[in-house]
């Protein structure tokens, strides 16, 4: 399979994509699986590449939320509109399968905000972590 393959439109196969994979490391997918050594590299790239991804949106975040002023309000307002105000309604709903609703949605939207708040914790230490520790 190659850049020509996909200009025409042809759709790459599982065996395509296995020889892919495994020619990436200088393997083919004739010559069997790849070895351990190989696979644990590539293992090991693919977590430091989704570890610098997630690392790069947590920079956006703090920078966006944190380390701005307008960006600071927005998400002290997300945090009193999720996580400060009440999980479940303080008024009678009446059916109890529209409260269970009510409430799972209440807990999306806290683990939403938990999840902002997580990621500019990430970058925070981060940053912290590569600063110069002073004498």
């Amino acid at each position: 399979m190659d850049a020509d393959d996909l200009a025409r439109g042809r759709a790459p196969s599982i065996e395509d994509l296995m020889q892919d994979l495994l020619s990436e490391g200088g393997g083919h997918a004739s010559e069997g699986l790849a070895g351990p050594a190989h696979i644990g590299e590539m293992v090991k790239r693919q977590f430091a590449d989704t570890q610098n991804a997630i690392n790069k949106e947590a920079r956006l975040f703090a920078r966006v939320l944190w380390h701005d002023e307008a960006g600071r309000r927005v998400l002290e307002e997300l945090i009193d509109q999720t996580l400060r105000a009440p999980q479940w309604p303080l008024w009678d709903i009446g059916d109890p399968q529209m409260l269970l609703l009510f409430g799972v949605g209440r807990q999306f939207q806290n683990e939403l905000v938990r999840g902002i708040l997580r990621a500019i914790n990430i970058a925070l230490e981060a940053q912290k972590q590569s600063e110069p520790e002073e004498d």
